[in-house]
Formats: structure tokens, C-alpha cells, sequence
């Protein structure tokens, strides 16, 4: 009885030894180095996007810094991506601008911008400038009242923010034009978001702008595509054509280049915002208007090119 009392002990002791030395024996070492590799990976894919010019950290505090912004200039602004993409006015934005062989692209006046989107901030190959992040208010707000942001770094560093209200890309240009921002804050934000060390220069103005009724006064010098004149009025300036525009697309596409230059000229030369209209007798409405090189209105003959339909 002793024998086999002894016995089981004996057994239970060297079970729970067994145990025990199993419990506490360390991992293998396949396990080990995978851990140690894991958190490794972990710590440098962290410590590469914190030396990034630009990451999700930054891309969170520019949209704290956009919709605190926007609220006070009562526009309540949404981000999109190039997979997730604003329908402005049929164009997939910044998709399609993106596209190397879309139809529609960027530009500021006559020059076609040089963009790619950047993850990470840097200028794409063969870019001059890259495309961070993109902002608009056009789901909640009528036609007249729709805006497009774009934030981009140029090759330098430089922070740019451009803004766009044009309604439609064209046959004319097939460009969506856009301007630098005048509100300074909103540069200003982006700037220290970068960490950018540069100046940020505000917009220059002409010392002794130009008015209305001088610009309109030094235009009217016969070089119309049609004859008129300029004439100018409470809001802007309208080119009176004398006759009714030819149907024929030819005369149309020269009017409507006609008063896109002069619309430049006019933010240029005395200041933004100022509507260019077009006025063909015995028609009530205006056949075009453009603010700051932008199309914002047109009749029924003029949109169909514009939209290059016709």
C-alpha cells in the first residue's frame, strides 16, 4: 500500500514538473525574430511617414484647420480624393484633371497646370507641382455659390492654395481655370501645417486701380470680332455687338476668346470678380458672361460650344 502511494506521488510530482517547465519555457525563436520584425517594420513605417512632407497626421489638421475655416465664410467643405471624386458639373474632379489623356485639365489664365497627386507631398515625375488635397463646397450650396480648392506643394516646398468657380470645362480651352486664394489665412494655415519657413507673400495689388468706366474707355478701340463697343455698368462691363452673332461656330468661339482675354485684363487691370457680359440687340438675356476668365452664364447658342456640344 505504502509502494503504491509512493508511487503516485512520485508520478503526480514529475507531471506537474513537466508542466510547470513547460508553461515557463521561452518562446521559439522562429517566434521571436517574427515579433521583433513585426514591430520593427511597425517603428520604421512610422518613422517614414512623420519625415514625410506630407501624411495623414497633416492631412488631419489641414481638414480641422479647412472646415474651422469655412465656417467662417459660411461654406461647409467636404474632402475628396482621385477615389473618392466631386461631380463638378459632370467633371470628375481631381480625377479626371489628373488623367494624362483626359479631356478636361487645370490651369491659372493661359497656363496649364503642371499637377500630380502625392500621397507624400512630393512633385511627381515630371510635374511641377503636387496635388495634397482637395476641398469644395458644391454639394450643399445653388450654382452661383459653388467652389473648388485645391492645396498643392510646388516643387520647392512652396505651399499654393487655388480656388476654382467655373461651371464647366470648354471646347475653347477644355482647361477648368483657377486663381490663387485671396484669403491669406487660409494659405497661411496650410503654411504652418508644412512647417513651411518661407515667406508667404499677399496677393499684390495695383497701388491705383483702374476703374470701370477708364478700362472700358481704353478697349474701345474698334478691335472687336464683331462691331460694337464697350460700355460700362453698375456691375461690370458689356460688349454691345451690333448685330446678332452668325450662327456659325467659328464666330462664336472668336467672341467668346474675345471676352475671356478681356476678362483677364479687367481682374488684371482693376480687380476679381467683375462679370464681362456679352449683349446682342433685341435679345433679353446676355448670350455670355465670364468673371475672372471663367464662364459662369450663357444662352442656349453660346453653351452649346462652350460645352462643345456643337
Amino acid at each position: 500500500m505504502k509502494k503504491r502511494y509512493l508511487l503516485v506521488c512520485v508520478t503526480g510530482i514529475l507531471f506537474l514538473t513537466a508542466c510547470q517547465s513547460k508553461a515557463s519555457s521561452p518562446p521559439s525563436k522562429e517566434k521571436s525574430q517574427e515579433t521583433s520584425t513585426k514591430v520593427e517594420k511597425a517603428s520604421k513605417s512610422t518613422s517614414e511617414e512623420k519625415n514625410t512632407l506630407w501624411n495623414k497626421k497633416r492631412k488631419k489638421e489641414l481638414d480641422e484647420a479647412v472646415n474651422k475655416w469655412g465656417e467662417s465664410v459660411n461654406q461647409k467643405l467636404t474632402s475628396y480624393t482621385p477615389d473618392d471624386n466631386l461631380d463638378w458639373y459632370g467633371v470628375e474632379v481631381p480625377k479626371e484633371i489628373l488623367n494624362e489623356t483626359g479631356t478636361i485639365k487645370a490651369a491659372i489664365e493661359a497656363d496649364e497646370l503642371s499637377i500630380g497627386w502625392s500621397k507624400d507631398g512630393m512633385t511627381p515625375k515630371g510635374k511641377e507641382r503636387s496635388l495634397v488635397a482637395v476641398y469644395s463646397n458644391a454639394f450643399n450650396q445653388p450654382y452661383d455659390k459653388k467652389y473648388l480648392y485645391f492645396f498643392t506643394i510646388l516643387a520647392d516646398g512652396t505651399p499654393e492654395v487655388l480656388m476654382s468657380t467655373q461651371s464647366q470645362g470648354n471646347e475653347i480651352t477644355s482647361y477648368i481655370y483657377f486663381s490663387p486664394v485671396e484669403d491669406q489665412q487660409l494659405l497661411q494655415e496650410f503654411a504652418d501645417i508644412l512647417d513651411y519657413q518661407g515667406n508667404i507673400e499677399p496677393k499684390k495689388k495695383l497701388e491705383e486701380p483702374m476703374d470701370l468706366k477708364t478700362f472700358a474707355m481704353n478697349h474701345n478701340d474698334g478691335n472687336f470680332p464683331l462691331d460694337g463697343y464697350l460700355l460700362q455698368g453698375e456691375e461690370g462691363v458689356t460688349y454691345y455687338i451690333n448685330d446678332n452673332v452668325p450662327s456659325e461656330k467659328d464666330v462664336i468661339i472668336a467672341v467668346l476668346r474675345y471676352v475671356q482675354d478681356l476678362s483677364y485684363e479687367l481682374s488684371e487691370e482693376v480687380g476679381t470678380g467683375i462679370p464681362v457680359k456679352v449683349k446682342e440687340p433685341n435679345r433679353d438675356e446676355y448670350s455670355t458672361t465670364v468673371v475672372d476668365g471663367n464662364y459662369t452664364q450663357a444662352n442656349h447658342v453660346f453653351g452649346r460650344i462652350i460645352q462643345g456640344i456643337e
